[in-house]
């Protein structure tokens, strides 16, 4: 509870600082100005997404030599959005993507590397994709601000993901500690899944692809209230923008998207109050793909609770806990 707090509060907070910054008039106009068919097309798209999302997963469990129903994934992964978007609940959506997945049947420490692994495969996506576009985001901010912030958050992203492949390498007398053991553990996996292109493209190449498109969908709300970007340069930005949110010291990264996308379309003269707006009616199209999930999240547990926790197993869906895949 006091980590939700300070969330909570840090997001109120760099909202505020952003809000007074502006005309509050004008931040009404630029919303009163939205057109509702863009907005409403964003959440089809998204809520559409969670789906290609749910597939990915299925692709991590296949480096486990696991088969999990895609309809299963897609189930969890809506829970998960619905904790992560929409409901401001001190239990994340990950971790509730790792209950669920561990209730149906999973070893706890596989259930957990799934879903720490598909989200890796995400970030590390993410910035290859920053990367491709650094050249542009180079020439956009020349002699506006210094690039190296951006080129130092994607070499450490892809400094981080390359450590972790070779955790488990370092000398025995390491894993004395649980965090450490722990780690190693989760670096074999890593490997495994990253190592193996017949797993690691498609999950990377996925992957890719969502952002891409959520890149879109940011152009698209762009246009429904008539901020003249291209779609190119959306997908170019939105990528480094995505990466600042997902720092966790905000709730889903309200506040610290805000700022993001003010700096970044600013580069290429958006206003500011056109980008708060943007950014603000971005995470309220977010918000609402998550809702979705509570609906699924009360009607699988309603489900489970009849069945007595086990119509997964008794179905032949999931495999049942046991030995971890050689």
């Amino acid at each position: 509870m006091p980590k939700l707090i300070l969330k909570l509060g840090i997001s109120a907070i760099l909202i505020w600082v952003l809000v007074r910054s502006f005309d509050a008039e004008s931040l009404l106009q630029h919303l009163a100005h939205v057109s509702i068919q863009g907005p409403i097309l964003a959440v089809l798209i998204l809520f559409a997404l969670s789906l290609v999302q749910a597939w990915r997963w299925t692709f991590v469990f296949r480096a486990f030599r696991r088969r999990v129903a895609l309809r299963k994934c897609w189930e969890i992964v809506l829970i998960g959005l619905f904790f992560n978007q929409t409901l401001p609940s001190s239990v994340g959506g990950d971790a509730a993507r790792i209950w669920r997945i561990y209730r149906a049947g999973f070893d706890l420490a596989l259930a957990a590397h799934s879903v720490i692994l598909d989200r890796l495969a995400a970030l590390v996506a993410l910035l290859l994709l920053a990367a491709a576009g650094l050249p542009m985001i180079l020439e956009l901010v020349s002699g506006q601000a210094p690039g190296w912030p951006i080129v130092a958050i994607i070499m450490l992203g892809l400094a981080g993901w390359a450590a972790l492949l070779m955790f488990d390498r370092l000398p025995e007398g390491l894993r004395r500690w649980r965090i450490t053991r722990a780690a190693a553990l989760l670096s074999a996996d890593a490997r495994r899944l990253f190592l193996h292109p017949r797993c690691a493209l498609p999950v990377l190449l996925i992957s890719a692809c969502i952002h891409v498109v959520v890149a879109l969908v940011v152009f698209l709300l762009a246009r429904a209230m008539n901020i003249q970007v291209d779609a190119m340069t959306c997908v170019v930005l939105v990528p480094p923008v995505i990466l600042v949110s997902m720092i966790p010291i905000t709730i889903a990264g309200w506040g610290v998207r805000e700022g993001a996308m003010v700096t970044a379309f600013g580069f290429v003269g958006v206003a500011p109050d056109q980008a708060f707006v943007l950014s603000v009616v971005f995470g309220l199209v977010v918000m609402a793909v998550g809702l979705p999930g509570g609906a699924v999240w009360l009607a699988t547990g309603r489900r489970e609770a009849r069945a007595g926790g086990l119509s997964e197993l008794a179905a032949g869906v999931l495999k049942p806990r046991g030995d971890r895949p050689g």
